[in-house]
């Protein structure tokens, strides 16, 4: 058997029982979740259900689909930003950077160049179909123009 986190006897969810933070009820995740928003240890909850990639139930304020869509979207920047680093090393060619659907939005393009903080130059992004029905996300990186004299 697993011993407990040093923080789970401080839990507001420790005399509440278990079976509300672990129900698939909406009335009851959201009750799982208002105890959450009372607890002293919410942070190091969540961090720990990260960490173990917990499946189930209400940890750290966040029912298991919030985890997950987390998860899916921090995958989705880091991967993100690996092929626009390759972009960058492949200046002036179109570079195929992922998949396009709904989750590379023009936001979430501009969230990951400005997290990755990458060097300024022209981003340019298109789509392009491919032979299986779907669409490819391209980048263009161009570094600036130099000032003369530099």
């Amino acid at each position: 058997m697993t011993a407990q986190p040093s923080w789970h006897l401080q839990a507001a969810c420790a005399e509440s029982g278990s079976a509300l933070f672990y129900s698939s009820l909406p009335e009851d995740i959201a009750q799982a979740k208002s105890i959450c928003c009372t607890c002293p240890v919410v942070g190091p909850c969540g961090a720990y259900a990260e960490a173990v990639l917990e499946r189930h139930g209400v940890w750290g304020g966040r029912s298991e689909d919030e985890r997950r869509s987390e998860l899916a979207r921090r995958r989705m920047r880091r991967d993100v930003g690996e092929q626009l680093d390759a972009a960058m090393a492949n200046e002036g060619n179109w570079t195929v950077i992922g998949d396009y659907d709904n989750r590379y939005t023009a936001k979430e393009r501009a969230s990951v160049l400005r997290k990755r903080a990458l060097p300024p130059g022209n981003w340019t992004f298109s789509s392009r179909a491919r032979g299986d029905g779907g669409s490819e996300l391209l980048a263009l990186y161009s570094r600036p123009a130099r000032a003369v004299g530099d």
